[in-house]
């Protein structure tokens, strides 16, 4: 796991370090996630207590589960690499536990088993005496004889009572168990403090990288952690140059390389329960996304569960505001939900908090496939709309920047052209009543963003004026290009509902909203009026004969095409359709 910056770090181990020295390990403990396995607690070495932990069976509450997670919290290596066993094949760092593979205890393909009593014995020497094992490495000896001094030597009798058990029973225990390959993890029941004891005389020698770049400063040991870089002759090019006494990049002492475990051990414990994002803050300390406070600041972790902790994201936050500047998601483009037999996904009114604005914009325009998408690898998106799945891989770093760490920039420069093709796309795949909705959600968010004149005013206005004008007995002329793009949409509306097929094929006007430039818009338009003027009684129907003739009469003077309003023309309801109080009996 490799993450930058230092600094951050230090200022996150501060705040950490805190709520650490008040509640100690069971601020990791509280919330430990045991691995699927078979968990025996051995008692006075006659009676066992046995937990099997599975997708299917896992009770957290059990109080023999928290004991678990404790001893379990203790006994496990800091990486494969500094296992106590030399041939790999026990996985715990003490004597009062002990870790192994439910396969590693079975006869493979050619009867052979992989543990052996000679591995097992050579682990238990190993624990009774480290230097053995520490002979090659002075470094690693003098450390071990530093923390012996502190925590005492290996009880050698109790230590040798249970190798005896483990021999005599481990074979036989896997047959009585779970048959899957899965761990089998034995504990034997001894106080808390005795498993901290053995754990730190495993921590202390293996917790640095490589220890042959500790150095002694003032009396005190400082190398590099283990956590959060990988340093060896293979990937020299990790090595800073800039030292004089020392090349590595990161030194930490003692103190502080076992408070950084603790750390990293806490944020795994997040990432195995399925937390994605940490909030930290000197002031309002340690926070999830859904609690998090209003103005906060501070620092952003995002995490992932590897085969280690990952951080993908590590960044400062200011001024986090969960409760935003008033948005006003107004019915701009009326939707008639019961006539298609289905209920409102948008909620009409005011949105003042980021989440619900979030979790509005997840469902409305993503299909809920945003929030559970933000961390996940592209080739496991599974959403089937290929268009708008290529929208959401393209734009969701700049969504999580603005719901996680509150900045806004790049939304506000991409959201207008972005969220015009979710909605043209989904014209194109007959989700009618979902443009509407989008339609109506995105003018919101862009008046948030920008201001400026209300559409709902506008087309309101628009629509009053051009209905009077396709009513009128004399026709009329068009007044402004907001007013074109819109009758446009109108008159494209008109021709698709004429298509006679039982459901109406709105991706009959991709080519106009594909089209840009006014020549051949007007293209389309006259394809469409030759494809259905069988059905339009051209003198008899004022109304299209009006909005026609104005359409066909109006040179546009801006050379972009609005597609706003030519899809909010598509998406408002016929005009033509509709009957005016003077002419109720046409």
């Amino acid at each position: 796991m490799v993450i930058g910056g230092e600094n951050l770090l230090k200022d996150c181990l501060e705040i950490f370090e805190k709520e650490y020295k008040s509640l100690g390990n069971r601020l990791i403990t509280d919330s430990y996630v045991l691995s699927y396995g078979t968990y025996i607690l051995v008692k006075n070495f006659s009676n066992i207590d046995i937990l099997e932990v599975s997708k299917n069976n896992v009770d957290s509450t059990e109080d023999i589960y928290h004991k678990f997670c404790e001893l379990d919290y203790l006994s496990k290596l800091v990486s494969i690499d500094k296992s106590v066993d030399s041939k790999k094949i026990i996985h715990s760092n003490n004597y009062l536990s002990f870790f192994v593979k439910k396969e590693n205890l079975r006869p493979d393909k050619n009867n052979n088993v992989k543990l052996t009593e000679e591995i097992i014995d050579n682990y238990y020497d190993a624990l009774l005496n480290p230097r053995i094992k520490y002979k090659s490495d002075k470094r690693k000896k003098e450390i071990y004889d530093s923390i012996e001094n502190k925590y005492g030597k290996v009880d050698e009798n109790k230590l040798n009572k249970i190798r005896l058990w483990i021999k005599t029973n481990i074979f036989d225990l896997v047959e009585s168990v779970k048959k899957d390959k899965n761990y089998l993890k034995i504990f034997f029941d001894e106080k808390i403090e005795l498993y901290n004891d053995e754990n730190q005389k495993y921590l202390y020698p293996n917790i640095y990288n490589k220890n042959d770049f500790n150095v002694i400063i003032d009396g005190k040991n400082y190398g590099l952690p283990n956590d959060n870089m990988q340093l060896n002759e293979k990937k020299p090019f990790l090595k800073l140059k800039t030292r004089i006494r020392n090349s590595t990049p990161y030194l930490i002492s003692d103190d502080e390389v076992l408070l950084q475990k603790a750390f990293f051990d806490y944020l795994m414990n997040k990432a195995a329960n399925g937390e994605e994002v940490v909030y930290i803050s000197s002031e309002k300390g340690i926070h999830r996304k859904t609690d998090i406070p209003n103005e906060f600041s501070g620092y952003i972790l995002r995490i992932k569960k590897g085969k280690e902790l990952e951080i993908h994201d590590f960044d400062t936050v200011v001024n986090l505001n969960t409760k935003i500047k008033r948005i006003n998601v107004e019915c701009i483009i009326p939707i008639e939900y019961e006539r298609h037999n289905l209920k409102p996904n948008l909620e009409i009114g005011y949105i003042n908090n980021l989440i619900k604005l979030e979790k509005t914009i997840d469902t409305i325009f993503f299909n809920k496939f945003m929030c559970n998408s933000y961390f996940k690898e592209i080739k496991n998106i599974n959403l089937s709309d290929l268009v708008l799945r290529d929208i959401l891989i393209r734009h969701r770093e700049g969504l999580y920047t603005w719901f996680y760490k509150g900045r806004d920039n790049i939304v506000k420069q991409t959201f207008s052209n972005y969220s015009m093709g979710i909605i043209e796309n989904s014209i194109k795949n007959n989700n009618y009543i979902r443009a509407k909705e989008q339609y109506n959600l995105r003018i919101a968010i862009i008046n948030y963003f920008h201001g400026g004149s209300n559409m709902a005013d506008k087309i309101k206005v628009i629509s009053e004026s051009l209905f009077e004008k396709i009513n009128s007995i004399k026709t009329k002329c068009i007044q402004s290009d907001e007013e074109y793009y819109f009758a446009v949409g109108q008159l494209a509306s008109y021709f698709i509902s004429k298509n006679k097929s039982k459901n109406k094929n709105h991706s009959l006007i991709n080519p106009i909203l594909n089209a840009q430039n006014r020549k051949k818009i007007m293209l389309e338009i006259e394809k469409l009026f030759k494809k259905y003027n069988y059905d339009i009684s051209y003198d008899n129907n004022r109304r299209f004969k009006n909005l026609y003739s104005m359409i066909v009469g109006y040179e546009v003077e801006e050379k972009k095409v609005n597609r706003d309003l030519l899809i909010g023309g598509y998406l408002y309801y016929s005009l033509i359709y509709t009957k005016s109080e003077e002419n109720e009996n046409e």
